[in-house]
């Protein structure tokens, strides 16, 4: 199995990114095998995407607000590849405190 790997950045807030980045990618993807924000700095979202699919998926992430890293992705083989985007924010607010709740116990 292949693995593509995507870079972004964005000057805006993770949170007003990630629903978005999440609907065009399970658009595309038919769905979401992973989904993690690294506080409020960083997004990385992984799926599996058909070959067919990688430049729809590109186009569609060009309408955000992100800037995809300008190395060209790899070729995809023939068979399904596991891709992750990883979306790093500069925002103002990525320094802000993230509260994590306690767990009982």
């Amino acid at each position: 199995m292949q693995f593509i790997q995507l870079q972004a950045s964005t000057q805006q807030p993770i949170n007003s990114l990630t629903l978005q980045i999440r609907e065009r990618m399970a658009s595309v993807c038919g769905g979401i095998d992973d989904m993690t924000r690294l506080g409020n700095k960083a997004l990385v979202v992984r799926a599996e995407i058909y070959p067919e699919k990688l430049a729809e998926l590109l186009e569609l992430l060009s309408e955000l607000p992100i800037k995809l890293d300008a190395a060209p992705p790899p070729k995809p083989s023939d068979t399904e590849a596991i891709i992750t985007l990883q979306v790093t924010s500069y925002a103002g607010d990525t320094d802000a405190k993230v509260t994590i709740p306690k767990v009982p116990g």
